[in-house]
């Protein structure tokens, strides 16, 4: 007869492990009895969920586990009103642990547009980050924030980040989120391994590490700027950035930026004389620069920020991790400045203002001028 082997167990019975099941529950309403019926879900100390199809946290209390408790994050708390995915149907993220264990449900400081939930299980001292990245959601903004929150945790443990980020991993094409958090430290458990019935690695993305790599010159860029009495303000992350960065500080939202680019393009027309010589080999041409950089969501370059400073008669003053604040000349008074910061990894660019919410302003002694 052939020999019966015992499959390995999936999950350890020993309080020495930490038992965690992921699932892309797509509707947790409708699959909620499958769900608590399936013979792994009770052999799990911490259950992450995505996709699920909340509206509101009014019905969690016909979702309960006997012996979990539960956290649930919907959409539509997750999206600022006026961003894209804030209406959309679907999403939403939850977290069953079960009542023995104590966790500390962490918050960002800001909102940030992304669908997470973080705790720490006190422990053992492990982050985990359940976090859904919808196709709608670009993956520049996604990165961008979820970044900000990993450099805002500052946390020297073992981080797990789990969850379906929509991107396959078994494609030789461009993997920009797998590829971004490896530089930062991390290894995908299960990137080999196809995780859908269609032979793609997208729903089960585990991501371990053991701290955040950090520059050496700072430990954060939030610290940098508050060392001046600063603060970040975010932006959207769709190419538009810098301009969406001005507009934040002009009108104190980022919804003129259309207008502020073709302001600065109508500038470099008609001097376009005056920016030829600096432009590179990528376009050949001021014609055909100016042609690129009038199309909605190219990234502004040096010479848009310095055209956009002297038509606005503003000093644009650019932030960077590590960096002494470098002045984009536009105007002959000091005091006339717009404040920004960059982060090269991203190429993206967010507002600066005070703590108080009130116009950044530096002396000369604290800013790097450009020759």
């Amino acid at each position: 007869m052939k020999e019966m082997r015992k499959k390995r167990p999936i999950f350890q019975e020993s309080s020495e492990f930490l038992n965690i099941l992921f699932h892309n529950i797509e509707g947790l309403k409708c699959n909620f009895n499958a769900f608590r019926r399936h013979h792994l879900t009770q052999k799990a100390d911490v259950i992450c969920l995505a996709e699920t199809w909340l509206k509101n946290n009014n019905e969690i209390d016909k979702l309960e586990l006997d012996g979990y408790n539960l956290l649930h994050k919907t959409r539509l708390s997750s999206f600022e009103s006026s961003h894209p995915l804030h209406s959309q149907k679907g999403g939403g993220v939850a977290i069953y642990f079960r009542k023995e264990m104590s966790i500390k449900k962490i918050d960002s400081c800001e909102h940030l547009n992304l669908e997470y939930i973080t705790f720490e299980v006190e422990k053992n001292n492990t982050t985990i980050i359940i976090c859904y990245r919808s196709p709608q959601h670009s993956k520049k903004e996604f990165l961008i924030n979820l970044i900000e929150h990993l450099e805002e945790i500052s946390i020297e443990k073992h981080i797990f980040l789990i969850g379906d980020f929509n991107e396959d991993t078994l494609n030789n094409k461009s993997k920009t989120i797998d590829t971004k958090l490896k530089s930062l430290g991390f290894t995908n458990i299960f990137k080999d391994l196809p995780t859908t019935n269609s032979l793609t690695s997208l729903d089960y993305n585990i991501m371990k590490k053991n701290s955040l790599k950090r520059p050496s010159s700072t430990s954060s860029l939030f610290e940098q700027l508050a060392s001046f009495g600063f603060k970040k303000v975010k932006v959207l992350g769709d190419g538009n950035c810098f301009f969406r960065a001005i507009s934040h500080q002009l009108y104190r939202h980022e919804h003129d930026h259309s207008n502020i680019r073709s302001v600065t393009i109508n500038y470099l027309i008609d001097n376009m004389n005056d920016f030829a010589p600096f432009v590179d080999d990528t376009d050949s041409t001021i014609e055909n620069y100016i042609e690129r950089m009038s199309r909605n969501g190219t990234y502004a370059d040096h010479l848009a920020i310095s055209a956009t400073a002297v038509i606005l008669n503003k000093n644009i003053i650019i932030h960077e991790i590590g960096k002494t604040p470098l002045l984009i000349p536009g105007s002959d008074f000091i005091d006339h400045q717009v404040h920004v910061c960059y982060n090269p990894d991203l190429l993206h660019y967010d507002s600066i203002v005070c703590v108080n919410n009130e116009s950044a302003f530096l002396s000369a002694e604290q800013i790097l001028f450009t020759s």
